[in-house]
């Protein structure tokens, strides 16, 4: 419920060139995340990283189970990003030849 109620915050921060507050000692150089936020918004039509970005990312990952998260149970992981399913590859193939 928690992390339900935070992660438009958490969206927030991580979407930042800069983000605020950075740990004292941190595990990489700068934040990677809004390039990437950028990178599932353009390949979605969406003109900007925003709510609908979270939303159309829950969707496909959580009702279509089109894309799956490549370091599962870790949502922090600095190397997490998202990857097609087998459920996802197939509906390209089927849907976009």
């Amino acid at each position: 419920v928690a992390n339900a109620l935070l992660i438009n915050e958490v969206l927030r921060f991580n979407a930042a060139e800069v983000p605020a507050k950075m740990g004292t000692f941190s595990q990489y150089d700068h934040p990677h995340t809004l390039a990437r936020y950028a990178e599932i918004a353009d390949a979605l039509g969406l003109k900007s990283v925003s709510g609908a970005l979270k939303r159309a990312i829950d969707v496909l990952e959580n009702k279509f189970h089109f894309i799956e998260k490549t370091v599962p149970g870790k949502t922090t992981s600095r190397k997490q990003k998202y990857r097609l399913t087998d459920v996802g590859k197939k509906f390209l193939e089927d849907n976009y030849k």
